[in-house]
């Protein structure tokens, strides 16, 4: 019996620690499109920071909350994208999940 126990819970901390291995961290851009290509999309955020992150065929593109072609990204463009890092560093290794085209943000009056 306590055999049984000690393989049952090694298993959950190894099932457990499989999770945290693989798992990924949702991270959202606002920005301005600063390039796109095939497989790329850079956006130039509100902060300031130009962050690339990869395009793929499940990737989609929302106008008016209607979807859109990839090939509607053009530089200049607001946009809303949610990402996934599969990396420590959020930066690094960011895939596009879904991209909103946005109007412009306008520069708020400073308080």
């Amino acid at each position: 019996m306590r055999q049984r126990l000690i393989g049952i819970v090694t298993l959950a901390v190894v099932v457990l620690g499989a999770t945290t291995m693989f798992a990924h961290e949702q991270i959202r851009i606002v920005g301005t499109i600063t390039k796109r290509d095939q497989t790329t999309l850079t956006v130039k955020s509100v902060e300031g920071m130009t962050v690339s992150m990869v395009l793929t065929p499940k990737t989609l593109v929302y106008r008016n909350r209607k979807k859109v072609a990839v090939a509607d990204l053009k530089s200049g463009l607001t946009v809303v994208v949610d990402t996934l890092s599969y990396s420590p560093d959020w930066w690094v290794d960011l895939e596009a999940v879904e991209i909103r085209i946005v109007p412009a943000i306008k520069p708020s009056a400073g308080k």
